[in-house]
C-alpha cells in the first residue's frame, strides 16, 4: 500500500548545474521550502545515469574538472547556512540531497548523512531529510544503511523495459533493472519511488512511456516493491533532448488511480470472510475481540444492557466497519455490557487491529482512510447527541427516515426505537 503523488509542471527553465556544497533553499512542489545539498563538484556533472531529460544536461557536455567536495567542507557549509536560517530564515522543510548528479557516488555518503541528522536536529529538528537517487549504489552496504536513516529515501524506477532504460536513462555503468528492484524490496518499504513519464521522440524513436505496455509491467514491479509511497511526474525544465514532451494532465492521472487501485488490492488481500446467520452475537460483552470487520452484505447493531432492557447506540450495514472500541483503542476487553449483533445472515470480512495498525503506520493513504472513516463516524456520534438535546422525536424520526429509509424494512422497530430514544409506541405512531 502506498501514497501517489502526481507532479504535473510547466516547463520554465534551462539546464542548470547547481552550487556545491550548499544551494537554495528552493520551493519544491513535492517536498516544499528545500535546502539543496550537492556532493557534486559545483563545476560540472558526475552521475551513473545520462538522463535524456536531465535538468543538468548530458553528462558529455558538463564535465567537471574539480574535486567532490569533503565530508568536513560539506559539514562546515551546511551548519553555516542553517545557522544564518535559523536566525534570519527561511524555516526548511527539507534537506535535500541532489544536485549534479548521482549524491549516493560521494566515497563519504553515509558519513555526510550522519553530519546532516545531527545538523537537523541541532537546527530544525522538525524538518526532514531527502536523498534523490537513481538506485545504482542501493547495492553497498553503506549507502543502503544510510538510505534507512533518512526521512524521504526517494529511489528512481522510470520503467522495467530494459531497451527504454538504455534509450532514456542511460546507465553509464553496469545496471540490472532485475537486481535493482531485488535491492528495493530489501527496503521494506522504507522508500519512495519516483518515475518519470513523458513523451515525444529521442533520435527518431518513441520515449512514449506512458502507454499500458510500460505502465502495467512498472506497476507490477511497485507492487513487488511496495514502497510507501510513489511520486509520478513529468517533464519539469528544459531538457538537453528538445524533442522531448510532458506527459498529459490525463494520463498521469491515469497511472495515479492505477496505482490506487493496486493500493486497495493490498489492504483486501489480507482480509479474511467470515459468514454469519442472522442474531449471532458477533463481539461479546467482557471479552477483548482483536479484530476489525468490514460489512459485505448484513447489518449489525451494538448495544447495551441497562436495568435489563437492550438500547441501541449504533448501526452497522454494507460499507461500514465495525469493532470493539476498547479493544481498539485501549487493547483491553470490551464493555461488560456492551455486544455487537448481526441482525440479517451476513458477510463480513476481518483483519486483526494489529496488522491493521502496522499499515497505517507503513503507508500513508491507509491511515488516512481510517482517519477519515473514523472522523465520519464521530461527526455522526455527535449530531445525533447534538439532536437527541434539541430536536423533538418526530424530528429525529424524519432525519433517520431521509437517510435510511431502508431500515424500516430491514430492522426490527424496537430497535430504531431504542436509537433514536423514543418508546416502540411514540415511533409506530409518528409511522402512521
Amino acid at each position: 500500500m502506498y501514497f501517489c503523488t502526481v507532479i504535473n509542471r510547466k516547463i520554465t527553465m534551462s539546464t542548470v548545474i547547481y552550487p556545491s556544497p550548499i544551494f537554495g533553499p528552493v520551493h519544491s512542489r513535492r517536498l516544499g521550502v528545500s535546502l539543496g545539498i550537492n556532493l557534486l563538484p559545483e563545476d560540472g556533472k558526475f552521475c551513473s545515469f545520462d538522463c535524456i531529460y536531465c535538468e543538468c544536461g548530458f553528462n558529455k557536455d558538463h564535465r567537471p574538472k574539480k574535486k567532490l567536495p569533503a565530508r568536513e567542507q560539506v559539514r562546515e557549509a551546511l551548519e553555516a547556512r542553517l545557522l544564518d536560517m535559523q536566525q534570519n530564515g527561511p524555516k526548511p522543510d527539507v534537506l535535500t540531497f541532489a544536485g549534479n548528479g548521482e549524491p549516493t557516488a560521494h566515497p563519504e555518503f553515509a558519513g555526510i548523512i550522519d553530519d546532516t541528522l545531527a545538523l537537523r536536529d541541532k537546527y530544525f529538528p522538525q524538518a526532514k531529510v531527502s536523498v534523490l537517487s537513481n538506485s545504482t549504489f542501493i547495492h553497498k552496504a553503506e549507502v543502503f544503511k544510510a538510505l534507512n536513516k533518512i526521512d524521504n529515501n526517494i529511489l528512481k524506477l522510470d520503467t522495467v523495459n530494459v531497451d527504454y532504460i538504455n534509450k532514456v536513462d542511460r546507465p553509464t555503468g553496469h545496471y540490472d533493472v532485475n537486481e535493482i528492484i531485488e535491492e528495493m524490496k530489501a527496503f521494506k518499504g522504507n522508500l519512495i519511488i519516483q518515475t518519470m513519464f513523458m513523451k515525444g521522440e529521442s533520435q527518431g524513436k518513441s520515449v512514449d512511456n506512458t502507454t499500458d505496455e510500460y505502465v502495467l509491467p512498472w506497476l507490477e514491479a511497485v507492487k513487488e516493491i511496495a514502497p510507501r509511497q510513489v511520486m509520478i511526474y513529468t517533464i519539469d525544465r528544459e531538457t538537453p533532448d528538445h524533442d522531448l514532451k510532458k506527459a498529459a494532465h490525463e494520463e498521469l492521472d491515469r497511472i495515479a488511480e492505477l496505482v490506487k487501485e493496486a493500493n486497495i488490492h493490498e489492504l483486501i488481500s489480507g482480509l479474511q470472510p467470515l459468514a454469519l446467520p442472522k442474531r449471532t452475537i458477533l463481539i461479546a460483552p467482557g471479552k477483548r475481540d482483536d479484530n476489525v470487520y468490514f460489512i459485505e452484505k448484513g447489518i449489525a447493531r451494538s448495544y447495551i444492557l441497562m436495568d435489563g432492557r437492550e438500547v441501541t447506540s449504533w448501526f452497522s450495514k454494507e460499507g461500514d466497519l465495525t469493532f470493539s472500541t476498547n479493544s481498539f483503542y485501549g487493547k483491553t476487553e470490551g464493555y461488560e455490557n456492551e455486544m455487537v449483533q448481526v441482525l440479517e445472515d451476513s458477510i463480513l470480512y476481518f483483519i486483526p487491529i494489529a496488522e491493521l495498525e502496522a499499515l497505517c503506520l507503513k503507508y500513508a493513504d491507509i491511515a488516512n482512510w481510517l482517519r477519515i472513516l473514523h472522523q465520519k463516524a464521530f461527526v455522526e456520534m455527535e449530531r445525533r447527541l447534538i439532536y437527541r438535546l434539541y430536536m423533538s422525536a418526530e424530528e429525529r424520526y424524519n432525519d433517520f427516515l431521509i437517510k435510511n429509509p431502508d431500515m424500516f424494512q430491514r430492522v426490527n422497530l424496537g430497535y430504531i426505537a431504542s436509537y433514536l430514544g423514543m418508546s416502540h409506541v411514540t415511533l409506530c405512531a409518528l409511522r402512521k
